[in-house]
């Protein structure tokens, strides 16, 4: 449940557990104790860890490699029980499939994620997505992404007012577009434009 997050689907939890014991019984002595509390039962049965320091010290008592495998896990389970909205999971997918290190999983969910954030004007958010997407770029050798997230973090920048940080990266976005992709060249120096 510590890799889940502090807020945990019992759907969820079941479909990653590899032990027989009834969860529910589990579950109640945890209740007991006092230490998750249920906070929904529709759509979904939902617990909570009651205090952040529970979760924290659950989740750093697994062993690293333990922790990577439950996180892939916790990804392919969320795919799998929740694959008719799928959407609403994007920024939690690429979390898990992050510390999973799932790299290329991970880079396209942080994608899918920050143009759900930008659809409703999350640019922050949107940002700071693509700052991660940017990272997990690199480490994988997708250099031909990198123009394009660039510009999207570049825009974010420029919707959250953060001027001097827009300009530079629209700038790099601009140097490392190919000169023949004129429509994507001409979005940036239109964005470019938007600043002065």
């Amino acid at each position: 449940a510590s890799v889940i997050g502090r807020e945990f689907q019992v759907a969820l939890l079941e479909s990653i557990m590899d032990w027989r014991d009834p969860l529910g019984e589990s579950l109640q002595q945890l209740k007991s104790a006092e230490l998750i509390y249920e906070q929904a039962l529709l759509p979904e049965p939902v617990c909570v860890f009651k205090h952040a320091l529970t979760q924290e010290v659950a989740y750093s008592s697994l062993l690293i490699q333990r922790r990577k495998e439950l996180h892939r896990l916790v990804a392919a389970s969320i795919e799998e029980l929740y694959a008719n909205r799928l959407p609403d999971f994007y920024g939690a997918l690429a979390y898990h499939y992050q510390l999973g290190e799932e790299w290329q999983r991970a880079l396209d969910y942080l994608v899918r994620a920050a143009e759900s954030a930008q659809r409703v004007g999350g640019y922050r958010e949107q940002a700071g997505l693509l700052s991660n997407a940017i990272a997990i770029a690199e480490r994988i050798g997708q250099k031909h992404r990198l123009p394009k997230l660039r510009a999207s973090r570049g825009v974010a920048y420029a919707r959250t007012g953060r001027w001097s940080e827009a300009r530079p990266e629209l700038e790099r976005a601009l140097a490392e577009t190919p000169k023949d992709q004129i429509e994507a060249r001409a979005e940036i120096l239109l964005e470019l434009a938007a600043l002065c």
